[in-house]
């Protein structure tokens, strides 16, 4: 991953006893360590094992681990904050997870809100590990990133959200960018079974030029 190794002792996201190998995250869990490599293998066995489906079965788990990271959040914010995370700025809110994101080697990621008014918020994911570790393949491929972005913004906004990349460094483009709406207007399930048609052939299949009446790409 692209973030250094922890060291002996805590920060404000995890915490390490190197005499006995064990490192807990913020919420008290048991944490492991993955390399890029271990991401790389587990899209590579999944696209031979699950032709097809295997970006939907990547993106449905980056859900379910969206939402348990929002519940593990909102929990740790009551514990230390006596609040929980719907009682706290969003903007903070986000700035606290985008930190420990990138702390963790997951990328760095920035939310914009300026097409709110339009029905979506744009994410921008710069040093994507799934990305890095695939290399430039023609198409998005950061589908366990959507779900997560999709799980946990769905908790905050207690509305359900689907997200699509839009851009991504393994397609060639400078940045990997997540559009988030509606779930019954972005239409994720079906983006993520393209698997990899031509932004325009995604665009005629999900409307996403209706959808974001800003042209936001």
């Amino acid at each position: 991953m692209n973030a250094p190794l922890p060291r002996e002792g805590s920060d404000r996201f995890r915490s390490l006893d190197a005499e006995r190998g064990v490192m807990t995250s913020m919420d008290g869990r048991r944490a492991v360590l993955l390399s890029s490599s271990f991401l790389f293998g587990l899209t590579r066995t999944l696209d031979a094992e699950s032709p097809g489906v295997s970006a939907l079965t990547l993106y449905a788990a980056g859900t379910s681990w969206g939402r348990l990271y929002f519940h593990d959040a909102d929990a740790w914010y009551r514990r230390t904050e006596g609040r929980g995370v719907h009682d706290v700025p969003a903007r903070t809110f986000l700035a606290t997870f985008a930190d420990e994101m990138a702390l963790a080697g997951w990328g760095r990621f920035t939310v914009d809100f300026t097409q709110k008014r339009h029905g979506v918020l744009v994410v921008e994911l710069t040093d994507s590990p799934v990305s890095g570790s695939i290399g430039l393949v023609g198409k998005p491929v950061d589908c366990l990133h959507a779900g997560f972005f999709a799980g946990l913004l769905t908790e905050f906004a207690r509305f359900p959200l689907a997200a699509v990349e839009t851009s991504c460094t393994s397609a060639g483009d400078d940045v990997c960018r997540f559009v988030l709406g509606a779930a019954t207007e972005v239409r994720a399930p079906r983006f993520w079974q393209l698997e990899g048609g031509s932004y325009p052939d995604i665009d005629r299949a999900l409307g996403l030029s209706r959808v974001l009446e800003a042209g936001v790409r």
